[in-house]
């Protein structure tokens, strides 16, 4: 793979015509870019803002699940600066006090252990299983690349809250997890995958 879709475009090719899809992207070039790209499937319910999603996320949900609407939240920031770390978990307990049942997918950075920006996104995949600790969660880890250096990713976390029904199993079929960890291998023979998944008390 030379190029890998973002989660914008892929959204688009799974979706249902029956569903509504609102994007925000604060960075101007990216946001003229993601709207290049969506132009194609010409989809009257598809909304693209120029704002910050984790600002302006929370009270689009709200909006939402008044009107009675099933919610599904995709966070994939960028983390450019340290402060969204916490921004993240502000917009998670702001979605969640609204309703405690939206379903959630957050996307977290993989460094290897001694890049100095490793502790900062396993600190935050642990708030977030603290904020959660009653609710029904996954956690899915892919790793692609040895990188032995401290100077790149090596694969990445996602934290699902409230999940679909048979979700964990879908990850965990030959066609989802191990397919991705196989065809995004960057080192032969590193690619791993671990999904924890923790049940509603």
């Amino acid at each position: 793979i030379s190029l890998y879709p973002g989660s914008p475009l892929l959204t688009q090719i799974a979706g249902r015509p029956c569903e509504e899809h609102v994007f925000f992207e604060m960075n101007e070039s990216h946001y003229q870019d993601l709207k290049e790209v969506l132009k194609d499937f010409n989809h009257s319910s598809t909304k693209i803002h120029n704002q910050n999603g984790l600002e302006m996320g929370p009270a689009a949900i709200q909006q939402n699940t008044s009107a009675g609407k099933e919610c599904l939240c995709l966070i994939d920031p960028p983390y450019e600066t340290d402060d969204e770390c916490q921004e993240v978990l502000t917009a998670v307990g702001q979605i969640l006090r609204t309703n405690s049942c939206v379903s959630l997918m957050i996307w977290i950075p993989s460094f290897v252990n001694n890049h100095p920006r490793n502790e900062l996104f396993l600190d935050l995949l642990s708030s977030l299983k603290s904020l959660t600790a009653s609710m029904m969660s996954i956690c899915s880890t892919l790793l692609i690349s040895l990188q032995i250096s401290n100077k790149g990713m090596n694969g990445s976390h996602v934290f699902i809250i409230n999940p679909p029904s048979k979700f964990h199993s879908i990850l965990e079929s030959s066609q989802t997890l191990p397919w991705l960890a196989q065809t995004l291998e960057q080192d032969a023979g590193c690619s791993s995958y671990n999904i924890d998944y923790q049940k509603r008390r």
